[in-house]
């Protein structure tokens, strides 16, 4: 009995049958690499949320308006998944700021805004 059932590239494999309608398992891969942070703005500290959807080196900066690297955040060699990192900001200026997520060879980026 063929099902008609296919393979998105987001799900992973098995699919079951469950009275004859496919559906897919409920866990999923992480397709992108992003980073995100809340609050946003923020005064003395955020949380950062990176995901990574394979095994490698990973690094955070900050950089500033200009591009320059303030701080890293992050440097680390990581499995695959999400990770959260609180990021004590008391130190900054106030003023916008870019976090900088490279891994496995490509980048997010995420504007960010320390206010007092």
């Amino acid at each position: 009995m063929e099902s008609g059932c296919s393979v998105s590239t987001s799900v992973e494999a098995p699919l079951i049958i469950v009275d004859g309608i496919c559906r897919p398992l409920l866990r999923r891969r992480a397709t992108a690499l992003t980073v995100t942070n809340y609050p946003n703005p923020f005064s003395d500290q955020t949380a950062l949320t990176i995901t990574l959807p394979g095994e490698g080196a990973v690094s955070v900066h900050l950089l500033d308006t200009q591009g320059r690297r303030v701080r890293t955040l992050l440097s680390a060699v990581l499995p695959a998944g999400s990770y959260e990192q609180r990021f004590d900001a008391s130190q900054l200026a106030p003023g916008e700021y870019t976090v900088l997520l490279r891994a496995d060879g490509r980048e997010a980026v995420r504007r960010i805004l320390c206010v007092r």
